[in-house]
């Protein structure tokens, strides 16, 4: 079973680049197919947490909020 740190780690994944998970819009292709990650998240139901990224996961920190019901 996976954990908050392995679904935050699928998140950083540069795997099939270009067509990676974690994007950087590439310089040099189209700017039409040009994409880029603007934020990661991974929510625990059971713990009612939210564990947010902004910007791409692989360069910034997740920020952890708790939610009520």
């Amino acid at each position: 079973s996976h954990t908050i740190k392995t679904l935050q780690a699928i998140q950083k994944d540069h795997v099939n680049l270009p067509n990676s998970i974690c994007n950087h819009a590439i310089e040099g292709t189209d700017p039409l197919d040009r994409e880029k990650t603007i934020n990661a998240m991974v929510i625990d139901l059971t713990s009612r947490e939210m564990h947010i990224c902004w910007g791409n996961p692989c360069q910034n920190a997740y920020h952890t909020y708790h939610l009520d019901a």
